[in-house]
C-alpha cells in the first residue's frame, strides 16, 4: 500500500474493491464512500492497518447521503492489522450497519449519525472490539437515534469505553450479547417499546 496516500473518494458505481487494495496505507485520514458496496469476506483485508494511531493523526470514514448500507466485514480488523478508523460518518440514507463491519476497529472513538436518518438496524458483530467507542455525535453517551429498530448479537460486544446507553422508543429488539463485555456500562436508559 501507498504509505502517502491521504484521501480516498469511491464515487457511485463502484460495487466491488479488490483484496487488500487500501491496505497498509498509513497515511490515510480520510475515506468518502459514495457507492452502494457488496459485502466482503473478513479475509478481504480492504483496509488493512490503513491509517494511524500515533500523534494526533485519525482517520474518518464518511458514508455519502446516496449510501444504503455499510458493508459486511469492510473495515474488519484482527490483531495487529487493525484499521486504524476514529470517527464514522454515517449518509442521512443508511439504513444498516452491517455484520462486522468495524469489527476489531479499536480507535473508532464516535459515530456519527445524522438527526431523522434512516437507520434501522446495526447488525451483529457490527462494532464488537471497538475499545475506544465513548459515545455518538461527539458526546459521552451512546445515544441510538429514534427510527432504529434492532440491535444485533455482539453488535457492541467489547466496547469496554462505553458509559451510558440510551435506546430510541424506536428499539423494538437487542439480541443476545449486544452489549455484553462492555466494563464500563453503567447507565442503560430503555425505550417503551423493547421487546427483547
Amino acid at each position: 500500500g501507498s504509505t502517502s496516500l491521504e484521501e480516498v473518494i469511491i464515487p457511485k458505481g463502484y460495487k466491488v474493491l479488490s483484496k487488500n487494495a487500501f491496505a497498509d496505507c498509513t497515511s490515510l485520514k480520510k475515506i468518502v464512500i459514495n457507492a452502494d458496496l457488496d459485502d466482503v469476506s473478513t479475509a478481504a483485508g480492504i483496509f488493512k492497518n490503513a491509517g494511524s494511531n500515533s500523534g494526533d493523526s485519525g482517520l474518518t470514514v464518511i458514508f455519502g447521503d446516496s449510501v444504503g448500507k455499510v458493508p459486511a466485514n469492510l473495515f474488519y480488523s484482527s490483531g495487529d492489522d487493525c484499521c486504524h478508523v476514529t470517527e464514522l460518518v454515517t449518509g442521512s440514507a443508511v439504513k444498516v450497519i452491517g455484520e462486522a463491519a468495524f469489527y476489531g476497529c479499536r480507535d473508532l472513538a464516535d459515530i456519527r449519525i445524522p438527526e431523522g436518518g434512516s437507520l434501522k438496524t446495526i447488525e451483529n458483530n457490527a462494532f464488537y472490539g471497538c475499545t475506544s467507542l465513548k459515545g455518538i455525535n461527539g458526546a459521552q453517551s451512546l445515544s441510538l437515534p429514534e427510527g432504529l429498530n434492532a440491535i444485533s448479537y455482539n453488535a457492541f460486544r467489547g466496547c469496554s469505553s462505553i458509559t451510558e446507553a440510551v435506546f430510541p422508543s424506536t428499539l423494538t429488539c437487542i439480541e443476545n450479547s449486544a452489549f455484553y463485555d462492555c466494563t464500563d456500562l453503567n447507565s442503560v436508559k430503555i425505550g417503551s417499546n423493547l421487546n427483547k
